[in-house]
């Protein structure tokens, strides 16, 4: 009885196996972007100057960005707060991402990425710091790119009914909300 259980599990080796296969079947960008994220993120936490010093150097900080930090509306997504912050970003972006930059293509997946979930994002971030004074205020993280995503996902699904958390169901339009 006990080996008939045993053979459910799955080896060592098949689960290693599995993982690189799915590794390897990610596209380029999502995979660029996964990795440089993980990459600040590690470096973050064991460099010795201060606590989440990339973090406040890439992040998107209005006060910052206004005086001579404009390369922060560019960076601004890559820089994660702690390992629960990092993991769920990437746990939430990679499926999505993955699926949007096989279905366009890595080229237009970047330009969207650049124009529209990172550029217009933030300056929309940074008007309405100017307008609310939250000038302090830092934004980082995949998060954005996440929301932007998932409404760019919920529009090509137009029609179509989506499940939130395996609870209830709404139609796609209504589930970026």
């Amino acid at each position: 009885m006990a080996s008939q259980v045993r053979r459910n599990i799955p080896s060592f080796s098949a689960v290693t196996s599995s993982f690189k296969s799915y590794i390897s079947s990610l596209p380029l960008l999502t995979t660029i972007i996964a990795l440089l994220s993980i990459l600040i993120y590690i470096v973050d936490s064991i460099q010795t100057f201060s606590n989440n010093y990339l973090f406040n150097l890439l992040a998107l900080e209005p006060k910052a960005f206004f005086h001579w930090g404009v390369y922060r509306l560019f960076t601004f997504p890559f820089p994660h707060l702690s390992l629960g912050h990092i993991l769920f970003c990437l746990l939430a972006f990679v499926p999505l991402s993955t699926a949007i930059e096989h279905t366009i293509g890595t080229l237009e997946y970047c330009y969207a990425l650049i124009t529209v979930f990172t550029i217009l994002s933030g300056s929309f971030y940074l008007i309405g710091s100017l307008i609310f004074d939250y000038r302090e205020v830092m934004l980082g993280g995949l998060s954005t790119w996440i929301f932007g995503v998932v409404v760019w996902e919920s529009r090509e699904l137009a029609g179509r009914e989506r499940d939130i958390f395996g609870i209830i169901r709404v139609p796609a339009h209504f589930y970026p909300l």
